[in-house]
């Protein structure tokens, strides 16, 4: 009985999760359930604090369903909708990224080098090749030129 209950009162930690918020070094943001690698750049984690137990979570407030005046009832919805306090724990707030911009163009950036390193790398490979080819053709004609000489 004893261990039941020592077992009952442990599982609100197990509830508890951890998650790391990880800001890279490009500016990109990711959530996960481990820490960042120290070479990603910044990590912070984040703690939300757990409900107080034995408080009820408050009621949610339902629409009323009318049969008359159907017509009229997605604007009584969104006026009942307007006049009532935001449920608790259900609001999400969208933050506007101030470095989009700036981001954006280093992103456009890093791919016009990357694409120019790609040139440059395809042109560095057919030059050798076509060195390659050269020689191996010098070579050829030396050799016939020892063989057949004037």
């Amino acid at each position: 009985m004893r261990s039941a209950l020592l077992g009952l009162c442990l599982l609100p930690v197990l509830a508890q999760a951890q998650v790391f918020k990880c800001v890279g070094n490009d500016g990109t943001t990711s959530y996960s359930a481990v820490p960042c690698p120290a070479s990603e750049g910044q990590s912070t984690r984040i703690i939300e604090p757990a409900p107080p137990s034995g408080v009820a979570p408050p009621p949610l407030s339902l629409p009323r369903i009318e049969t008359q005046g159907a017509a009229e009832q997605p604007q009584r919805r969104d006026e009942e909708r307007a006049d009532e306090p935001p449920a608790r724990g259900s609001r999400v707030t969208v933050i506007q990224d101030s470095a989009s911009q700036s981001r954006d163009a280093r992103v456009s950036e890093m791919r016009e080098r990357a694409e120019r390193e790609k040139r440059e790398s395809y042109d560095r490979d057919y030059d050798r090749k076509r060195m390659q080819q050269m020689e191996q053709q010098i070579r050829q004609l030396q050799e016939q030129n020892k063989t057949n000489p004037r």
